[in-house]
């Protein structure tokens, strides 16, 4: 993804549940997705996903990883992820309900 840009895929759908988290993720069996439906059928949820900077190799120093440069692209990347795309978009999901943030995957604090 370019620095401004995030995903926002609308429909998606649960089917397996999991365990873990990271290294230790695995399947966890069949899920059944209990959310509201839209008319045709597809589930009424969204899922947006933004990148986080790789640290992996360079200065991951508190001091890098705040730099006007780097909050900056964090910010502008949570402003695309986190807009709705139109009225009914905000209508039909007007809360963010975060995941696991902070793994440190990449190298960061």
């Amino acid at each position: 993804m370019q620095k401004e840009e995030a995903i926002q895929i609308v429909g998606s759908e649960q089917f397996s549940a999991y365990t873990g988290y990271s290294t230790r993720l695995g399947y966890g069996g069949n899920f059944v997705d209990q959310c509201q439906r839209q008319p045709d059928g597809s589930v009424k949820s969204a899922v947006l996903a933004m990148d986080a900077i790789d640290f992996r190799g360079k200065d991951n120093s508190v001091t890098s990883q705040m730099s006007p440069e780097n909050l900056l692209r964090d910010l502008n990347k949570s402003v695309a992820a986190f807009s709705p795309v139109d009225a009914e978009s905000l209508h039909d999901f007007p809360v963010v309900a975060t995941g696991n943030w902070g793994c440190g995957a990449f190298g960061g604090l």
